[in-house]
């Protein structure tokens, strides 16, 4: 077994290609066609990869070093930006449920500096397995993917999932006007589509701007990579009637699903249960088992695990075997549901008080006019104060502690508040970091 790199945007060429380093026995290093050329070169020489597929468009961009120039072989993309999945494609893949390296995705999420998540063809084949039944898809779906193929959600939870049941697959460059989006959804009878909250909000604002667009067919949406707050949700859910909303969460590490709400789940906040073959608990500091609704640090087994990093070494080490150690904070509720709270290196310790900046956030976005803000803590002469940066109109700090002081307690309510025009960067927590 060798390791081939893979560059290139969402294609059908592209596509073509992973297949084709798997059905030669080959492991795939899938790295981001928009990454910096210094790190790409030293992800193709922390893999080993004996040779790189890049598209062409990609490499002609590319200053490469001669030294480098012989490990690249250029493609072409030739089936247009967006495209219709071909019929003899379905055709090249063949699951396997081997140990073998299947694929290296470039994540930084538990660990910290982006390093190569290995995972097995076993791994990523039963994580989609595990999808597809919670899904309940039948043989008339349309998914729609608009992500790129490096994230494990994408290349797991949407390409293998409509290679293995032959669903009807539309692929899209991962970056499209909202408005183009749209209108793809009603042009190709898209019924399902998988989101982060960004996208789904930027999909709302041109749906509001164009309200003679009737978007018919598209009934469900599963919502990863970082947490889907209420006022959003509630918006999507009134453009997208026809539409269920699902979050969904998991990380690359695990294969990457975790957990989803299905249609049976009951609190809209929450990240559904655990799918079939993953076991979850949370930990307390002390690395016992929390009751319901308390707090502690998300860990997860799962046979789809990964095989290891290609190079660095774990950030959050598991004290138990077996166990990955997400990182996360969070907690079940009586009905076996999962919440996510923050991230164990989001979480703020002020006067020894644990703060979580998601919680007071959300309460902010529900109680005042406030639609968008980010909690942190700064140090002024000394001492250490809590802040929030919020979007929009300027309101009187007084004015948000009277709506909120009555849901908070004490400490958590901020001290300083500063208007920003926009709020380029927000909370990665319930991030899938994939």
């Amino acid at each position: 077994m060798s390791r081939t790199a893979l560059i290139g945007r969402n294609s059908i060429e592209y596509v073509e290609k992973l297949l084709d380093i798997w059905n030669h026995g080959d492991s795939a290093v899938l790295i981001d066609e928009n990454m910096p050329l210094e790190i790409i070169l030293k992800m193709i020489d922390d893999a080993n990869a004996e040779k790189c597929f890049i598209e062409e468009a990609v490499f002609l961009k590319l200053n490469i070093p001669i030294k480098y120039q012989k490990k690249f072989i250029s493609f072409k993309n030739e089936s247009g930006p967006v495209v219709e999945f071909p019929s003899f494609l379905y055709e090249k893949f063949n699951a396997k449920y081997v140990d073998d390296e299947a694929v290296i995705i470039y994540s930084s999420g538990t660990t910290g500096k982006s390093k190569g998540i290995i995972l097995t063809h076993k791994a990523i084949n039963l994580n989609a397995d595990s999808i597809i039944k919670y899904m309940n898809l039948d043989f008339n779906e349309c998914i729609y993917i608009i992500k790129s193929f490096t994230h494990s959600s994408t290349l797991v939870g949407e390409l293998l999932v409509s290679l293995k049941r032959r669903i009807k697959l539309i692929i899209s460059p991962s970056i499209m006007h909202p408005r183009c989006i749209l209108n793809n959804i009603v042009m190709f009878n898209v019924t399902i589509m998988c989101l982060n909250p960004t996208l789904l909000e930027l999909l709302c604002y041109e749906y509001e701007k164009n309200k003679n667009l009737s978007i018919k067919s598209l009934k469900t949406i599963y919502s990863s990579g970082s947490i889907l707050k209420k006022n959003l949700l509630n918006k999507a859910k009134i453009i997208f009637k026809n539409s269920n909303i699902y979050n969904v969460y998991g990380l690359s590490e695990a294969g990457p699903r975790v957990t989803a709400q299905t249609i049976n789940y009951k609190n809209q906040n929450s990240v559904g249960c655990p799918i079939e073959g993953v076991s979850v608990i949370i930990l307390d500091d002390n690395d016992r088992n929390t009751d319901n609704n308390q707090r502690g640090t998300i860990y997860v087994k799962t046979m789809s695990s990964f095989a290891g990093y290609v190079n660095g070494s774990y950030k959050n080490k598991s004290s138990l075997d077996g166990w990955i150690n997400t990182g996360d904070i969070g907690y079940f509720d009586l009905n076996g549901e999962l919440y996510i709270v923050g991230r164990q290196d989001e979480m703020i310790i002020m006067n020894s008080h644990k703060i979580y900046p998601y919680d007071i956030e959300n309460i902010i976005i529900n109680n005042t006019n406030i639609s968008n803000c980010v909690i942190t803590d700064v140090m002024i002469s000394g001492k250490s104060y809590l802040v929030c940066l919020y979007e929009g109109k300027k309101i009187d700090g007084l004015s948000i502690i009277k709506a909120i002081q009555n849901k908070l307690l004490p400490y958590e309510i901020p001290k300083l508040y500063f208007n920003c025009e926009k709020i380029q960067i927000g909370r990665a927590s319930c991030r899938e970091r994939v």
